[in-house]
This record gives structure tokens, sequence and C-alpha cells, in this order.
């Protein structure tokens, strides 16, 4: 159930492109006819997620269109290590991060990262790696054990300039954690999606 977003992300990609591999449309579609795939979600959440859930829906149903030609992608890279902390100015309020890992592709190399419970304080901030991450909202039965709020934050093409690293203290324990949700954010997607869930 962890990597439903990707599958459902890259169907729809693919299919907008007219570059579709084989089995994706496939894949998704199963995830979409899963019952299981709606009520991993907050019940708040539900409708919401039902709508978009039916408009990949009649996406994917469609004939996939003629290829675009797709430009190549620029490398991205981070300059961020597991363990380290990092103050992200997320719009109203700034969100605290630890790093927990760093993926790479031939697209380059992703931070992978937790939103960490923290109350905007600076004498927090010198403890930052005492602070535990912050939950994912909702009772999923799916779920073995509290799944830590996570991302996969792409670079455009790198770290926002923005970003606040924290001194050298590392949290060991919680790039270890498996059960993390990995939703997939560019840096320009992150402040939306933390205002959403502030709201929820």
């Amino acid at each position: 159930m962890d990597d439903n977003d990707f599958w459902l992300a890259l169907a729809s990609t693919q299919h907008r492109l007219g570059h579709v591999a084989t089995g994706t449309i496939e894949r998704a579609l199963q995830i979409l006819d899963d019952p299981e795939e709606l009520a991993r979600w907050d019940p708040k959440a539900r409708m919401r997620r039902r709508v978009a859930l039916d408009k990949l829906r009649a996406q994917l149903t469609e004939p996939v269109p003629q290829p675009k030609k797709v430009r190549p992608r620029k490398k991205v890279d981070t300059a961020l290590e597991p363990g380290e902390h990092v103050v992200f100015d997320s719009g109203s309020v700034p969100a605290l991060l630890r790093i927990t890992g760093v993926t790479s592709d031939r697209g380059g190399r992703y931070a992978r990262a937790v939103h960490v419970e923290w109350d905007g304080t600076e004498r927090q901030l010198r403890e930052a790696h005492r602070l535990p991450p912050v939950l994912e909202r909702g009772a999923d039965r799916l779920r073995r054990e509290p799944e830590a709020r996570g991302f996969t934050l792409i670079g455009e093409p790198a770290d926002p300039a923005g970003l606040k690293k924290l001194p050298s203290a590392v949290d060991r324990r919680t790039p270890t954690m498996r059960w993390q949700s990995l939703r997939v954010l560019r840096w320009s997607q992150l402040a939306k999606f933390l205002e959403e869930q502030r709201g929820r």
C-alpha cells in the first residue's frame, strides 16, 4: 500500500504524455478498484479523495494521446544528509524536517524527510534530534504501526535557498524507522501540502 501514490502519479503522468510503459495503467486501475485505497485515508478526507480517484479513473480509461515530445530533465541534487534537521519556511508557520535518507536515480538525488513535531521555539530547535515525527492522522487498520508523515522531496533543481540547516546534532533512530509515508513532492508543493494538513 505504501507505493500506491507512486503508481497513480506515474500512470497519470505517462498517460498525459502519451508514453505509457507496459503494465502501468493496469496497475493503477487495480489500485483504483481496491476498496482499501480509500479506506487508508482519514474519514474526513475520503470524499475529496474519492473525487480525485474518479477523475484519475476517467483520465486513464480514455485512449492514450499521441506521444508528446519530452525535453530531457535537468538532473536534480540535494546537499542534505540523513539525520540532519532543517527549518522550511512553509508560509504562515515554519516547519521542521528531519532528513531520513537520500534517494538516487537517473534524474539525480532526492532528500527523504519526515515532518517533526515542533512548537516553533528556538529552545526546541536546540533539541531537534529528540523531537518525535508528526504521525499521520486517522486510524488505518492496514498500518502495522504509527506512520510518520514523510516525503521524497524533488529539488528544482536543488534544495530551496531559504532552508535553515540546524547545527550538527543528528537523530539516528528515525532514519531507521520502516513505516514512513513517502509522498513525492516538489519543494515548491510542500508549503501547500502542510497548510492543507493543518486545516484538517
